[in-house]
Order: structure tokens, then sequence, then C-alpha cells
């Protein structure tokens, strides 16, 4: 079906507490950090994402650079082009690499609480 590389990844979404100027918020994190990890493709490329839900809220993952032909109902806000990935859940998001021009060779990913 895919005649490049499929770069498979898995990403975890929980809690991290962080420490700025004496105070302590709790944050969504990806794989324990933020930013999450570097996940590398190249243009052409098919991508699969396991994306686990170890955080109290809902939540969506939204890829920025990424124009989303034929599967554009997972990426983006909630109820809106996909429901959410309910707390304790998981989704797969599988596409296709096709990078837009204003953002170069950049593929960045955020979550939607």
């Amino acid at each position: 079906m895919f005649d490049s590389f499929t770069p498979l990844a898995a990403v975890q979404v929980g809690d991290l507490s962080i420490g700025r100027l004496c105070r302590r918020k709790t944050i969504a994190a990806v794989n324990g950090s933020l930013p999450g990890p570097v996940l590398r493709v190249r243009e052409g490329d098919s991508v699969i994402v396991h994306v686990i839900n170890d955080s109290p809220y809902d939540l969506t993952v939204h890829w920025h650079g990424v124009i989303q032909f034929r599967n554009a109902w997972a990426d983006g806000p909630d109820y809106i082009t996909q429901f959410p990935i309910l707390t304790g859940n998981k989704y797969t998001h599988r596409f296709n690499v096709t990078i837009k021009e204003y953002f170069g060779d950049m593929l960045i990913f955020h979550i939607y609480e």
C-alpha cells in the first residue's frame, strides 16, 4: 500500500509536575517531557503513531506542517474534526507526510485538552 518507509511511534500523554518561580504546576506531557519526542519523517513517508492517553483529560493530537489528504478527521480539536481520545484509551494516527511549503522540513504536533 505504501511505497516509502513507515515511521512507527508510540506516544504516551500523562501529567508532569513542573516547578517554576517557587510554584508547581501540572501539565500534560508527551512521554514524560515537554516538549515531547522528536519524530523524524520525510516527505512521502507514511506515519503510524499510537497515542496512549494516561492523562486525566480527554485529548486530541494536532499535526502542524502536514496536509491531511483523505484523513482530515484525525487532525484537530475535539468534536470538530474528531472525537477526543478518552482518558485511559488509545488511538492510532495513520497519515502520509506531505509537508506544507511554509513549514519547510518541520512537522510539529501538540495536544489539545
